[in-house]
């Protein structure tokens, strides 16, 4: 299946610098003006409104009332939030067992399988993790399997899926 050119899994490693200024925000900035222009769709399961609270939640420098209004602000980009269901649960269950992944991180992959379209992520064990993943030929052909772009990608580290 062909990937979906104007789409985009992220991951709250990516959504999370929306909000907070650190390594990398500049480039989830540019991601986010994209969809904001309607260049591109971007889609999530709904676990990444309770990922980045919590990472925002854990932050010292963000008071109550920031926590508040970010997770607001957050609906507010009304992101493509892809609900649980058994099928995704169940692949999700099973890649992560077999490349000892949280759910969390493996539902990413296999909503960007599903979707035939690209997972963006800042977090670079997931990263190493599909790269690792795509140095062995599958047994037979999976979407999403595909590879990092690397220092050249200019929109944080676009994993090919």
């Amino acid at each position: 299946m062909e990937r979906t050119p104007k789409g985009a899994v992220i991951d709250a490693s990516v959504a999370a610098k929306w909000f907070i200024p650190e390594e990398d925000s500049d480039k989830a900035s540019k991601i986010m003006r994209k969809y904001s222009d309607g260049r591109i769709d971007l889609y999530a399961p709904d676990l990444l409104i309770y990922e980045v609270a919590n990472v925002l939640r854990y932050r010292s420098d963000v008071t109550n009332e920031i926590l508040t209004d970010n997770i607001e602000n957050l609906f507010k980009l009304q992101l493509n939030l892809i609900p649980p269901s058994t099928d995704i649960m169940s692949e999700a269950a099973a890649r992560a067992r077999a490349l000892d992944l949280s759910i969390y991180d493996a539902c990413y992959m296999v909503i960007a399988e599903t979707l035939a379209t690209n997972l963006i992520t800042a977090d670079t064990g997931l990263r190493k993790m599909q790269e690792h993943q795509n140095s062995f030929p599958p047994e037979e052909p999976r979407r999403g399997m595909g590879h990092s772009l690397g220092k050249d990608n200019h929109d944080l580290n676009l994993v090919m899926s």
